[in-house]
């Protein structure tokens, strides 16, 4: 199942990716959605309209709401971080002179600029996390785990650690229905200067593509999207991920995650 939402509210210029995270639990609405899928789609529906007052900080804390309702409506057990239904999540609203944005976990925002410059305007706040479980990963194949399964039985544990530091200063922000999410959030604004093109990426775009310069890879990425289109970009990936089928090449804890993206020329 595809856990990405793709945002795309022209009449309130306003876009932006959200990455429902894969559930620890095996919950399933009647309509066979994760929580990872209904957490994303309650903040894209949520944004589909956004007063020209509001702050995106307030209509995320909306989504957020919500959400809470809708696990509390389906007996989630919300004291219970392993079964809140949660999304990463980055969108930025475009004005005349400047760009709103908030984001939480892992999705990304980037920027191009008149003279080809590139720049990474958010943090990547699950990278910590994601380097302890591909640890963990590495242990497992070393002591001879090579199913899968098995594999994600091995790191289990350390996914429930991760996922228990949701919204607090050692882990990261993310959608999960907590109030702390608004002392977690992160967001800005940027000055349209000379701004050419912005891009949102979940991190299915990026998350078997590690290297010892971060910024050099994120510079890589963004000139690929550019040369090839976002499509061509993302079918090579996949490509890529398919060559590498036991993650040994690229370590990463699934063979192909959902990848979902947005490039907006601002002319």
């Amino acid at each position: 199942m595809n856990e990405d939402a793709l945002i795309v509210n022209s009449k309130d210029n306003v876009y932006g990716v959200a990455d429902g995270a894969t559930s620890l639990t095996d919950y399933r609405n009647a309509s066979g959605h994760t929580g990872g899928y209904i957490a994303a789609h309650i903040l894209a529906s949520t944004f589909q309209q956004v007063p020209l007052a509001a702050r995106l900080e307030e209509v995320v804390t909306q989504a957020n709401d919500t959400l809470r309702k809708s696990m509390l409506e389906a007996g989630v057990d919300i004291a219970d971080k392993r079964q809140l239904w949660s999304a990463a999540f980055v969108l930025f609203r475009v004005n005349d002179t400047y760009i709103d944005f908030v984001q939480a976990g892992d999705c990304m925002l980037f920027a191009k600029y008149m003279d080809g410059t590139y720049r990474r305007v958010t943090h990547d706040q699950v990278a910590h996390a994601d380097r302890i479980t591909l640890q963990k990963r590495r242990e497992a194949i070393v002591q001879g785990i090579t199913d899968p399964a098995k594999i994600r039985e091995y790191v289990y544990p350390t996914l429930c650690e991760n996922r228990r530091k949701a919204n607090t200063c050692e882990g990261y922000a993310v959608l999960n229905g907590e109030p702390g999410l608004s002392r977690y959030l992160e967001a800005g604004r940027l000055s349209r200067a000379r701004l050419t093109r912005l891009y949102a990426i979940t991190d299915g775009l990026f998350h078997c593509l590690a290297d010892v310069n971060p910024d050099e890879t994120w510079t890589k990425m963004l000139a690929d999207i550019d040369s090839q289109s976002l499509d061509t970009y993302v079918a090579n990936l996949v490509r890529m991920e398919q060559g590498d089928p036991d993650c040994s090449k690229y370590p990463r804890l699934k063979i192909s995650d959902d990848k979902t993206g947005i490039v907006l020329d601002l002319g």
